[in-house]
């Protein structure tokens, strides 16, 4: 097929930034894995760059940074004769996205808006220069995007496209088992301790509580039990520090380096992961089944509530909503370990599809 394409399709993979977060992980991801065959591809950001510079460089994908002028990016547009425009942001108005989309219309009335939808937000402004729409799950788009804009799905215009994992590349963070047992032991865990763990940013809109709140009940079902955490609030550090199950703690700084977060992954048992807001379509979950461990995630229906999308219950995970259920789907996973490793091995399959 690609033989027959007498003209490569010009595609510009846009975001606010080029930093460290899910939105930028997976618009890396698609400059990355794009077919070079069919597409040139090029990338821009539209307010700052990031740790994301250094990895495009690495691919050889030429990209800019505007730092918010909307003239550098037409011009980057018009000079790369951009055909489609695919945009990863939060999906509400944004003037600033509104003028590159007109700017671009103007340079080249064919060219073709995509938005990666996030938040499923609904645009009343900016909305008709986008010709698609991918969410982040079903719930945003039956839930938030059709009911704010009243009107009925459209499967030519609306997809729900979940994150993709690049296997390929966490691959080559693969740690041995040696190497894995001799960093636990360097921060306190021992062989026969079980590792739940908790990442994300240090923001108490992405904490919840309920993984505190358990640690009464589960110290009394696994006395074994050590708990890593990446990206604490500070609040939330005094209160385990001084609390009387300090001990079971290990708390990690935030971190963008690769290499540390998929160790960590690699360390624990199972991922221990809740939220107030719940998740679009989290990262973290994909993540740590990419590395076959079992995900134990609360149900958020007020708010985000994607995970549940990601985590079947009982198959590739569990979700629990209060201190004592989520403290005894620990405990099951622990007392069963041939179900822990079949629920990981689904999680495993199903990321890779």
């Amino acid at each position: 097929m690609a033989q027959k394409i007498f003209k490569k399709i010009n595609i510009l993979e846009m975001h606010s930034s080029l930093g460290y977060a899910g939105g930028q992980k997976n618009m890396f991801t698609f400059a990355k894995n794009l077919d070079k065959n069919i597409f040139n591809v090029f990338v821009a950001s539209y307010v700052e760059g990031g740790m994301h510079e250094e990895k495009l460089r690495e691919i050889g994908i030429e990209f800019i940074v505007s730092k918010k002028d909307v003239g550098v990016i037409l011009e980057f547009i018009k000079e790369k004769r951009i055909d489609i425009i695919h945009i990863h942001r939060s999906g509400g108005y944004v003037p600033i996205e509104t003028q590159i989309f007109e700017g671009a219309k103007k340079i080249n009335e064919k060219i073709i808006v995509v938005e990666k939808n996030v938040f499923g937000k609904y645009d009343n402004v900016s909305g008709k220069y986008i010709e698609c729409s991918f969410f982040q799950s079903m719930m945003h788009l039956n839930e938030r995007y059709l009911p704010a804009a009243e009107t009925q799905f459209d499967f030519d215009r609306m997809k729900v496209f979940y994150n993709m994992v690049d296997s390929e590349e966490f691959e080559q963070y693969r740690l041995s088992e040696s190497e894995i047992l001799a960093y636990k032991n360097s921060i306190g865990i021992s062989a026969t301790d079980f590792v739940i763990g908790k990442i994300a940013r240090p923001d108490l809109s992405k904490w919840s509580d309920l993984v505190l709140d358990m640690m009464p009940y589960l110290i009394k079902l696994i006395p074994c039990i050590k708990f890593i955490i990446i990206g604490v609030p500070k609040s939330r550090v005094d209160r385990i520090k001084k609390s009387e199950f300090a001990q079971y703690f290990i708390l990690l700084q935030e971190t963008s380096d690769q290499q540390q977060i998929h160790r960590f992954y690699q360390l624990i048992d199972v991922l221990a992961h809740a939220s107030k807001i719940g998740e679009c379509n989290g990262n973290t979950i994909n993540e740590a089944m990419f590395w076959r461990k079992p995900v134990i995630t609360n149900s958020t229906p007020h708010k985000d509530n994607g995970q549940l999308e990601q985590v079947n219950h009982t198959i590739d995970g569990i979700i629990a909503n209060h201190p004592q259920t989520f403290a005894r789907a620990v405990a099951y996973l622990y007392n069963y370990p041939e179900k822990r490793k079949n629920m990981g091995e689904k999680g495993h399959v199903k990321v890779l599809a």
